[in-house]
């Protein structure tokens, strides 16, 4: 009887840098210039990040190093003043990667004024 026994190595990255681009669109298409790209990367359970924003072709490229051994958590937060964010995560090794992403227009805010209909004359006042 022939046993064959072999053994394998895990090789662990002590560090590395992380790289994210991609693009950032309007919901219903076109470019989304000026939005806020952040890219967290947990470098022993702390979130640092680095952040940038988008050109006016909605690309964006950011990268992060890290010292701890890999694989690293990442995430990627998208936000701009009246659109909702959006974000993408996952667990990587060293490298780059790319993704896009769309946002959707806020929803606008309610009517902060107040009626009030006077018992009185029936008149509606708003506020």
């Amino acid at each position: 009887m022939f046993v064959s026994l072999t053994s394998s190595v895990l090789f662990v990255q002590a560090s590395g840098t992380v790289s994210c681009s991609g693009h950032v669109y309007k919901e219903g298409g076109g470019a989304l210039s000026g939005a806020t790209v952040r890219l967290y990367v947990m470098d022993y359970d702390v979130p640092k990040y680095t952040e940038t924003t988008t050109s006016s072709t909605g690309y964006y490229s950011v990268s992060r190093s890290f010292s701890q051994p890999s694989p690293v958590e990442i995430a990627v937060l998208v936000s701009k003043d009246g659109y909702n964010s959006e974000s993408w995560g996952d667990t990587v090794y060293p490298g780059s990667y790319s993704h896009d992403f769309t946002l959707s227009l806020e929803d606008p805010p309610p009517d902060p004024s107040v009626s009030w209909v006077s018992p009185a004359s029936n008149a509606v006042i708003t506020f």
